[in-house]
This record gives structure tokens, C-alpha cells and sequence, in this order.
């Protein structure tokens, strides 16, 4: 039986997880649930996610918007077995690798636009998924081609559309070095 944790006001301190690339921050004071923001691809450095297996069963999001992923970058992604929102637009990672985000079980809301598919590509992605939400934008496939995927998996909130504005403005805690 698992008892939800109460509030924890002694949680460790997540300093040495920040960087001026990525911001970890718990979602609010006394949760043990952490959201990780990285900014700016340019400067991207898998480091900076491996230091993050350290927490990873508190990390519930992950925004990853434009980073310059590999295969590599997701093996260490699917470790964060807790993990409720992911986003992955423009990561470069393709949507065959991506299937294996299935394998996240508390995985609900999956933002992938930016990452080019087929109608094809996208029914595999999908199915045998338990995401609530799926954002997607395809240059290879419209919402038009996607209508007959969409029909299919009628549990899944598919928007199909370029939500890249969609939280990317959030602005780290300014440090004093």
C-alpha cells in the first residue's frame, strides 16, 4: 500500500542540480515532486541530465524543448520513472525511439511537436500508450492525415498544432554568484 507523503519541509536542497541551462525546482514548498526546465540548446550538456539520475524518482516534469537529444539523452529520461509531463518538441530525437516513453507509466502529457512523422510512425507511437494528452506538430503530416489516427485512440487529448510558445517563457530564479 503506498501512502501519499505528507508535506516535507526538509527535503535537500536541489542547488547543485541548477546550472544557468537548466532550472530544478520542487513544485512547491514541502513537495518532493521536482520540475526540471532546460533552456537554450546552444548549450546543452547531457552532464547537466545525468546529474539528475541522483533525483530522478522525484522528477515529474521535464521540459526539454530545442535540446539537441540523442538516444543517449532518453535513456536517462526513462529512468525518471515517476515522470507525469515531458516535453520534447524540437529535441531531434525521432518518434521511433520516442515509443519507448510508453515504457513511463505515470507519463500523461507528451508535447513532441517539431518532430517529423507520418501517419504510420504516429499510430505506433500511440498505441498501447497510456498518455492522457499528446501535443504533436509534423511538417510530414497535417491534420488532415492524422484525422483517421486521432479517430482511433479516443481516450488520448491529441492537439495537433505548433504549441511551441506553450511554457517555454519560464524564468529561472536569478542566482548571485
Amino acid at each position: 500500500a503506498s501512502q501519499k507523503a505528507s508535506l516535507n519541509f526538509n527535503l535537500p536542497g536541489l542547488e547543485e542540480f541548477n546550472s544557468d541551462y537548466c532550472s530544478v525546482n520542487y513544485l512547491f514548498n514541502g513537495s518532493d515532486e521536482v520540475e526540471v526546465n532546460f533552456f537554450q540548446g546552444a548549450n546543452y550538456d547531457r552532464a547537466n541530465l545525468k546529474r539528475l539520475e541522483k533525483i530522478k524518482s522525484g522528477i515529474v516534469n521535464l521540459n526539454m524543448q530545442g535540446m539537441p537529444l540523442t538516444n543517449e539523452d532518453l535513456d536517462i529520461i526513462l529512468q525518471f520513472s515517476n515522470l507525469q509531463k515531458v516535453n520534447l518538441n524540437s529535441s531531434g530525437l525521432d518518434i521511433g525511439s520516442l515509443e519507448r516513453l510508453k515504457t513511463l507509466t505515470k507519463l500523461k502529457t507528451v508535447s513532441i511537436s517539431g518532430i517529423d512523422f507520418d501517419e504510420t510512425e504516429f499510430d505506433k507511437f500511440l498505441d498501447g500508450a497510456k498518455f492522457a494528452s499528446v501535443n504533436v506538430w509534423s511538417q510530414k503530416a497535417g491534420k488532415k492525415q492524422l484525422e483517421k489516427v486521432i479517430a482511433k485512440y479516443p481516450e488520448i487529448n491529441i492537439i495537433v498544432g505548433d504549441n511551441m510558445e506553450d511554457e517555454v517563457m519560464k524564468i529561472s530564479n536569478p542566482t548571485i554568484a
